[in-house]
């Protein structure tokens, strides 16, 4: 949320947060469960991929932001019907 406080811009702020998410892979960086995945700087960049899915509500502005990257997607229950929000990547 401290990228939010610095940019007003939801959609803006929401696409800066996956890039940097990114970039802290490319390097490297972050952190990982040794025992449910491999040290991500130990494999081919060229051969992973990525997948990410976030949701973020404002209740007060009644308002929800939608942003994925890879084979993610999000989907809302609406009176027990399935609500696609997002759009598969191609």
């Amino acid at each position: 949320f401290d990228l939010l406080k610095r940019e007003p811009n939801v959609e803006k702020a929401l696409h800066a947060a996956f890039l940097r998410v990114d970039e802290l892979y490319l390097k490297g960086e972050g952190t990982w469960r040794p025992d449910l995945t491999p040290d991500p700087r130990s494999q081919r960049l060229n051969s992973a991929g990525t997948t990410a899915a976030t949701l973020l509500i404002d209740q007060g502005a009644r308002k929800m932001w939608v942003a994925h990257a890879g084979d993610s997607r999000v989907v809302l229950c609406r009176g027990g019907a399935a609500v696609a929000l997002t759009t598969d990547h191609k």
